[in-house]
């Protein structure tokens, strides 16, 4: 009987961190829901107006992201599908030996249905959302 205990609760603690394990590392989880790089950047998503390089093209032209990645050469940009009919798009430092994970350096959260900029934030307040003030 305490095997069957012991095996209940491995089942249960891996059943509650299956929801922590698929998500990226890095990449920043809004509470209204996970986020979801869209299948193509080329092609509008359903219910979708705009595409994932639109997107990329609206945040980069942003003045405070838009030097983020010219001081970081290896920085690459990823577009991800946001509840609310919105776009995240947040640029990364790849990982390396000493920071294992990747990095995510810049973020900005459009508005799809009139491609307006709603947040851009840099630096620490990226990972620290009470940073942005």
């Amino acid at each position: 009987m305490p095997r069957a205990a012991a095996l209940l609760a491995a089942i249960v603690a891996l059943a509650a961190a299956a929801p922590a394990l698929g998500q990226t590392a890095g990449t920043t989880v809004r509470p209204q829901g996970a986020l979801v790089e869209p299948e193509s950047y080329d092609r509008p998503p359903p219910g979708r107006e705009m595409t994932a390089r639109q997107a990329l093209r609206i945040a980069a032209t942003r003045p405070e992201v838009r030097e983020t990645p010219d001081a970081n050469t290896t920085a690459y940009a990823r577009a991800y599908l946001v509840r609310g009919g919105r776009w995240q798009v947040s640029w990364f430092l790849p990982p390396t030996r000493s920071q294992p994970r990747r990095e995510e350096i810049a973020q900005v959260l459009i508005r799809d249905r009139d491609r307006r900029v709603l947040e851009a934030w840099t630096g620490v307040q990226v990972e620290w959302p009470m940073a942005r003030g």
